[in-house]
């Protein structure tokens, strides 16, 4: 398969196009970020911003129906054997429905319908949305302590133990697909951490996180042997 059947394939589905969109929406902010400071870029800079607010705006529509997604990925998890996994997993979609159901209102806001508070929504989104990375991370950071604790051993032929496999070595060898879900997750913590104010990123930095994570969710959905399971 040639690259641009390789685009035109994965961009005909919603996902890819809702990852593609992402990445030019944070790669805006970036730019956008560059070409502060310079009166005479006021005019450049107003139409990135404008291309960022329209890729947002047309992601929260690419998501229509996620939240009924989450809340069966949810009932999934729910019946986990770990109880670890089950309680964070659980709750992680529990709140990323509610954050793309707020999401859908935010949207609904900027179109004009009714008379919601949009600014109000988008924070009470955010919150729903930190929840939800918390939740995941910590899901995460079970699974490196119990892989710390109970390391990997190298086996020859005959079954029998060559030698352990050390921490590091493991999360960048056997384990790629637990170092890219942490390191997605930790981008992505601080773009509502930002924008509900616990920490203070520029527009650039928060650029640089957003497409850092959508990467990785590029990486991800073409290759599923690094998609981390249960997630």
């Amino acid at each position: 398969m040639s690259y641009a059947e390789f685009y035109v394939k994965y961009a005909a589905q919603t996902a890819g196009r809702d990852k593609l969109c992402r990445v030019v929406q944070y790669g805006s902010k970036i730019a956008a970020w560059l070409l502060e400071g310079n009166p005479n870029n006021a005019k450049m800079i107003e139409v990135i911003n404008t291309l960022s607010t329209s890729l947002a705006m047309a992601r929260k529509v690419f998501r229509i129906g996620k939240p009924i997604d989450e809340v069966l990925n949810a009932w999934k998890c729910s019946g986990l054997g770990d109880l670890l996994y089950k309680l964070t997993l659980t709750v992680s979609h529990v709140c990323r429905a509610l954050y793309l159901f707020h999401d859908h209102l935010v949207w609904l806001a900027h179109v004009g319908v009714g008379s919601l508070d949009k600014k109000k929504i988008t924070l009470l989104a955010s919150r729903f949305w930190l929840a939800a990375l918390i939740t995941a991370l910590l899901r995460d950071i079970y699974e490196m302590i119990t892989l710390f604790f109970n390391p990997i051993k190298s086996r020859n032929t005959s079954g029998d133990t060559v030698k352990t496999i050390g921490f590091i070595p493991t999360l960048f060898g056997r384990r790629k697909d637990l170092l890219l879900d942490f390191i997605k997750n930790e981008c992505d913590l601080w773009i509502p951490m930002t924008r509900l104010g616990y920490s203070n990123f520029s527009s650039g930095m928060i650029g640089v996180f957003g497409v850092i994570s959508s990467l990785i969710g590029i990486l991800v959905q073409i290759n599923k042997d690094i998609k981390l399971s249960p997630s």
